[in-house]
């Protein structure tokens, strides 16, 4: 790997695009299903955040998991029907 994909590895672009966000953190019908699972309202938003990040960076964010774009975990609340601040609860 060259310094610059060193440097961006298993980090978020400063402000993802919108059809990042449509092709990466829309859930497919298997992670609905695996949603269907989870019990609370964090739990289910944390999980959807990082299917969508392993997703768009092929990876977990291992440093700090919660350092996700704002517009990410907005666009993913907005299709659970939850809060964005319930994101701060994950983990």
């Amino acid at each position: 790997m060259s310094e610059g994909q060193i440097a961006h590895y298993g980090r978020f672009p400063e402000e993802p695009l919108s059809a990042e966000l449509e092709q990466f953190f829309r859930p497919d019908r298997s992670a609905w299903d695996a949603l269907a699972a989870k019990r609370r309202p964090a739990t289910k938003l944390g999980w959807a955040v990082q299917w969508g990040t392993v997703r768009m960076l092929g990876v977990f964010l291992t440093d700090d998991p919660l350092a996700v774009p704002p517009e990410a975990v907005a666009f993913v609340a907005e299709q659970l029907g939850l809060d964005p601040a319930h994101f701060a609860d994950h983990g």
